[in-house]
């Protein structure tokens, strides 16, 4: 039987994050991915010399896990910098200044509220309404919000949508990599100590005295002396249903949405749009369109469409993008799909998040994924590299 110091379960970025640390403290890892790719949220898609995000599609230089994760791999001397490109707000097919949709007085009236307002405890619409006032958070801050999480934030943490972090000044505060993000599971899997088992999905578990015995859709058995489980909350659930049940319930609580995600690339003459970083969706089918304009291309421009789910067909989300655009459908040169699974947090998930983690330090599992500290990559990472620490901790 195949054995391995760690298994992990899920190939996102969550789970890439965390085979990078356990195998740079010397463990070997074995990580199983159900789909043929790993990333997860990490989706580059690629046409001619041309690549498109999907899903994550910025880094800044206030990610300090992710940039130690860089420097690993020797990846930080080819970062790409990411040019400033205004972000616009979409309202009946026009592109406006966010700034310019506001309402002035009622943002200078609310600014008195600004340093005594304190996020801990607010939703985001409890303490953005304060700030800026409930009509300016209703038309326009509102979706500002749900343009970054893909779903209405209006229940979600105040404090878990925008953190603070210290920058890296030497560093171009926000970049990508020259062939796109889903590049960094490449170069972590390309380590030895790391066997990634791709088209791989785990469907027995069982703990034994001295680690755990796993099977995968294929007939294949492998056996780990711990093991890590970074999928989405609902399968995760599943999987530790046997193993542990309290926790399997715990992960039940967490509230989820799925998002469609379209990626098109366009040639550039075809458009009369002006370059934009981003533009966020007034009262429409789609969230947010993230745009690949701030990395240059000479003849072809790209654009990903975050849909709200179930709403439209393929071929009715085509027809919305080209009709946003003003172009025919067969201008369109190329168009990319992708699924998400998001968490919807709420207020008390700090109550939530000790709980889990107290049950866990009675365990030798580590749990990772977007829906404990929050959804952005470094989020991730840092959730990822803490687990990593319990894991070295427990082999001292």
């Amino acid at each position: 039987m195949n054995q391995s110091d760690i298994a992990i379960i899920g190939g996102g970025i969550s789970g890439l994050g965390l085979a990078h640390f356990c195998a740079k403290a010397g463990n070997t890892v074995r990580l199983f991915e159900r789909n043929s790719t790993l990333g997860g949220a990490l989706q580059t898609k690629s046409v001619d010399d041309f690549w498109l995000e999907l899903g994550a599609h910025t880094c800044y230089n206030s990610y300090q896990t992710l940039i130690e994760i860089l420097h690993d791999l020797d990846l930080l001397k080819s970062i790409q910098l990411r040019n400033r490109m205004p972000f616009r707000i979409c309202c009946n097919d026009q592109f406006h200044s966010i700034f310019s949709q506001l309402n002035k007085i009622e943002l200078l009236r609310s600014l008195p509220r600004l340093l005594r307002t304190k996020k801990n405890g607010q939703t985001v619409r409890s303490y953005y309404e304060k700030l800026a006032g409930t009509k300016n958070f209703e038309l326009v801050l509102s979706n500002v919000f749900n343009a970054v999480a893909s779903q209405s934030t209006d229940e979600f943490p105040a404090e878990i949508l925008f953190k603070k972090r210290p920058r890296d000044k030497t560093i171009p505060r926000s970049f990508t990599l020259p062939n796109g993000l889903q590049s960094i599971a490449s170069s972590i899997v390309s380590n030895q100590k790391i066997e990634p088992k791709t088209s791989s999905e785990v469907i027995f578990l069982k703990h034994q005295t001295d680690g755990y015995s796993i099977e995968t859709d294929d007939g294949k058995k492998y056996f780990s002396k711990k093991l890590a489980i970074a999928t989405p909350p609902a399968a995760a659930a599943h999987i530790l249903n046997d193993v542990s049940p309290e926790l399997s319930g715990y992960l039940e609580q967490i509230r989820f949405v799925n998002v469609e995600s379209i990626g098109v690339v366009i040639e550039s003459n075809n458009l009369t749009l002006e370059p934009i970083a981003s533009a966020i969706a007034s009262d429409d089918v789609f969230f947010s369109i993230v745009s690949r304009d701030v990395i240059p291309h000479e003849t072809l421009r790209g654009f990903t469409f975050h849909f709200a789910p179930d709403l439209l067909s393929h071929e009715e989300k085509i027809s919305r993008i080209a009709s946003l655009f003003d172009i025919s459908q067969d201008t369109i040169k190329s168009i990319n799909e992708a699924k998400h699974i998001l968490p919807s947090f709420r207020i008390r998930h700090n109550e939530w998040l000790a709980q889990v983690d107290q049950l866990l330090d009675q365990t030798d599992l580590l749990l990772t994924g977007n829906y404990f500290y929050g959804m952005s990559i470094e989020d991730c990472l840092s959730r990822s590299k803490s687990q990593a620490s319990r894991l070295l901790k427990s082999q001292k």
